[in-house]
């Protein structure tokens, strides 16, 4: 590709994030000139970047022209401002609404409830409550596409922190929803379990999990090849999964088995997928699926966890017959685990057994 059909695309790309994004924030007028007067000064470069470039002005323009606000789009966002957190989780739950409209309110209530967001204003726990029960409810529903279902997870994370990490309340309904779906929608079940990359209690929270999920992940890992052929993303899940279950399960002490018991069975079904050579579309998948994990829970690593990381990553690294281009995603992993980690909790493994050694909780 040249450097004007690079730069065409990248427009195009702009006028559909730009598309989308508009309708779902709701751009000033000043961020509106900040677009329109950088086209303006590209619009000079080719004919074609010339064209990209106006098509871009033009939808900046109609955000602040009276008559483009009758927008269908553009009246739903000016509806959903006026809507409380409920309102529009609401509107999400609906069976009456459109995809469109569906997929707004989540985004909306997403961007609501984010750390990111300037302008989140604190939300009172009588509401948090309820926004529970709701999530819980709409987890459970049918006919919610992969990329609505992976902002509901956001959603999530954002509400069980606040209430289970910051108000220090169990989550119950949330906890029999993953253990209560660990069979019959383990995707679900163990993408939201996922999510929840702030430490668990272990008693009240992770044990009553980990009876229902563990097991299903436990099959998962070691699933027929043509089922694997089939549909992989159960395979990528559930050793993406086994990770986040050590992490939490680590200092259990009652639980130690279970843990050695999933993470060489973790190891053995990447030598076994990597002998069969299907290292590409599942092992390295998995893998930067884990190094997006690690650096989501790695504020809270002690050096049981880093342990578990740094042995973990040896055995895979010493898997043969894996491509350089998996071992890069083990070595990216195992830098944002040195880089993360505070020296004085580093302790590196000393033996085999070594590296799934516990300081167990009492």
């Amino acid at each position: 590709m040249g450097m004007e059909e690079f730069v065409v695309q990248g427009l195009e790309d702009l006028e559909k994030f730009l598309s989308r994004d508009k309708d779902l924030y709701g751009y000033s007028k000043n961020q509106c000139l900040f677009v329109s007067t950088f086209m303006y000064g590209i619009r000079e470069l080719r004919t074609t970047i010339k064209e990209a470039a106006k098509k871009i002005n033009r939808l900046v323009l109609d955000i602040n022209n009276p008559q483009g606000n009758q927008d269908p789009d553009r009246v739903r966002f000016e509806r959903l401002n006026t809507l409380s957190l409920l309102g529009i989780v609401r509107i999400f739950a609906s069976d009456d609404q459109e995809d469109r409209y569906k997929d707004m309110a989540i985004r909306r209530l997403n961007l609501l409830l984010s750390d990111q967001n300037p302008k989140k204003a604190k939300t009172d726990v009588s509401v948090m409550r309820e926004l529970q029960t709701l999530l819980v409810s709409c987890l459970s529903k049918q006919g919610i596409s992969e990329s609505m279902f992976k902002i509901l997870g956001e959603i999530v994370y954002h509400v069980a922190f606040e209430m289970m990490f910051v108000q220090k309340e169990p989550w119950f309904g949330l906890r029999d929803y993953i253990a209560s779906q660990s069979k019959t929608e383990f995707q679900r079940a163990v993408y939201i379990f996922r999510c929840l990359t702030m430490p668990l209690d272990g008693e009240e929270f992770v044990i009553p999990v980990m009876d229902n999920l563990l097991p299903e992940i436990r099959a998962r890992l070691n699933p027929p090849p043509s089922e694997v052929l089939v549909d992989n993303s159960g395979w990528v899940l559930a050793f993406a999964g086994a990770f986040c279950a050590i992490i939490h399960l680590i200092k259990i002490k009652s639980r130690a088995e279970s843990v050695k018991e999933v993470a060489y069975k973790m190891i053995d079904s990447v030598r076994e997928l990597v002998e069969r050579g299907m290292e590409v579309g599942l092992v390295r998948r998995a893998f930067r699926d884990v190094e997006i994990i690690v650096k989501k829970h790695l504020q809270w690593f002690s050096t049981s966890e880093y342990k578990f990381a740094k042995g973990m990553l040896w055995k895979l690294y010493e898997i043969k017959g894996m491509k350089m281009e998996s071992k890069v995603v083990l070595w990216r992993i195992n830098f944002v685990v040195e880089r993360g980690v505070a020296e004085q909790l580093k302790e590196l493994p000393k033996s085999e057994l070594d590296w799934m050694i516990s300081q167990y909780e009492d």
